[in-house]
């Protein structure tokens, strides 16, 4: 068995939040604007001048988490692990590095209680009058935040080069065909349609680097470094963000594809000839976008869902040879081929598995009922209350187990909900960690990789628990 370099399946997931906020003096922060109206203060791809957001205060936040024994450090790095902070386009909160996906994508959802917590606090103490919170990943009018899914490589080249840029971009782009959000986007001649994976759809580049706002990249690089000898591949496109399996899936299949690129098979992967232009086919129209990779000398058509699927194989396959999957990974690799057939053969028929689906059947039997057009404003609102919290579409399938949850098995206990709120998993660095930002209360300086003891910082590897 060839060595995968000691690159630990490490999984993470970054959520960015859109918010409406009413302030106590009545001024409304709403960054999307009005679904049909052309919002000059934002525009196309800029990032917002004025939000909400700005007016809530770090401390603020770090007291509204005390309130719930959860201590705070300065660049946002909880005691629970994770990491809750203020970006551009408003709060995000990252989950704690966890071992698997399965635990990842609960810690996710997580995120959304602290978050809607936090906002309770203000609201009680008078920082905030109201608030609306939604998972979305790109607004009607294109501007975009962000779920990041984060898996850990041992690849030396973090540039990365432009072959594994272009591997790495065909799997997030075919992806886009099954782990897509969907929803509705409007052009600059101001139709509106709906898209399987809005991020896919507003694509700009194959790769680009973290402080270039206007850029969509399919590949973010270089690669976070992670000590001397890993570094972190942010998957920033095509992941829906209300249904857990999708979640999941994404996540897997990133690692086991990096997998195959760390153990040398990447000559076996399909690339497409144009990621960008290709992006934008399957972002539209999902698995029935057609794209063109290169075979040899020379390029052949294939759909989206029939690249995954092979990727899947060529997955298999090497595992048959390098034993590298884990259990949760293998049972994952399988359901994605499975759902890839049933895909091929009634897309409707994983409407409760496959988030763009789910919306597309809720917003066709919207419209059917009450005799309404796509392009209306009453659907626009429709698709925004697909990703609302406290009471969206989305997260009342979710929570009643109703669609999102294929393979997870049973639904954890109250207790074990509440325990994981304010607890780091147990056997990754994350442990280390929020331990040392909990007994301190908050004035420790850990970040992702580095530890603070007290007495000096140090690199801690990922997988390692027990550092004292």
């Amino acid at each position: 068995m060839t060595e995968r370099n000691n690159s630990p399946n490490v999984y993470g997931i970054e959520t960015e939040y859109t918010c409406m906020l009413t302030l106590p003096n009545d001024v409304v922060h709403e960054l999307v604007g009005s679904c049909h109206s052309v919002d000059a203060r934002i525009g196309l791809y800029e990032a917002p001048s004025d939000k909400g957001s700005s007016a809530i205060q770090s401390l603020s936040i770090s007291r509204a988490l005390e309130k719930v024994g959860i201590f705070r450090n300065s660049t946002g790095m909880l005691s629970n692990g994770g990491r809750l902070y203020i970006d551009p386009s408003g709060p995000e909160y990252a989950t704690p590095e966890t071992t698997t996906a399965k635990e990842t994508v609960y810690r996710s959802f997580d995120g959304d209680k602290i978050l809607l917590g936090i906002f309770d606090r203000f609201r009680n103490d008078g920082i905030l009058k109201d608030f609306q919170v939604n998972r979305r990943i790109v607004d009607h009018n294109r501007t975009s935040r962000g779920i990041h899914l984060n898996t850990l490589t041992s690849l030396n080249n973090r540039g990365p080069d432009d072959l594994v840029a272009n591997w790495i971009a065909t799997l997030n782009v075919v992806k886009g065909a099954m782990f897509g959000s969907g929803g509705l986007l409007v052009d600059d001649k101001g139709k509106t349609a709906y898209h399987h994976s809005p991020r896919l759809s507003i694509t700009t580049d194959t790769t680009a680097n973290y402080n270039k706002y206007k850029q969509r990249p399919l590949v973010r690089g270089p690669f976070k470094g992670d000590g001397n000898q890993f570094a972190r591949i942010e998957t920033v496109t095509s992941d829906a963000l209300n249904f857990g399996w999708p979640l999941r899936a994404s996540l897997v299949a990133t690692n086991a594809f990096v997998g195959i690129l760390e153990l040398g098979y990447g000559d076996k992967c399909p690339r497409l000839r144009n990621p960008v232009s290709s992006a934008h086919f399957v972002g539209r129209l999902g698995s029935e976008g057609k794209v063109e990779i290169i075979k040899g000398e020379s390029t052949a058509t294939a759909r989206p869902l029939d690249i995954m699927r092979q990727i899947c194989e060529i997955v298999l396959e090497v595992d048959d040879k390098e034993k590298y999957l884990d259990k949760e990974s293998d049972q994952v690799i399988g359901e994605i081929i499975d759902t890839a057939d049933k895909m091929s053969t009634d897309i409707y028929s994983v409407a409760d598995q496959v988030e763009s689906v789910g919306r597309l059947v809720a917003m066709q039997r919207k419209m059917d009922k009450a005799k309404i057009a796509l392009d209306s404003e009453r659907m626009c609102r429709f698709d925004y209350a697909w990703d609302w919290l406290r009471g969206g579409i989305a997260e009342t399938l979710r929570d009643k187990r109703l669609a999102g949850w294929q393979g997870f098995g049973d639904t954890p206990s109250v207790a074990t909900v509440r325990r994981r709120l304010t607890t780091p998993p147990q056997d990754t660095r994350a442990k280390v960690r929020g331990e040392n930002i909990k007994l301190s209360h908050g004035t420790n300086d850990s970040t992702w990789d580095q530890i603070d003891f007290g007495t000096h910082q140090q690199y801690v590897h990922p997988l390692d628990s027990h550092r004292s």
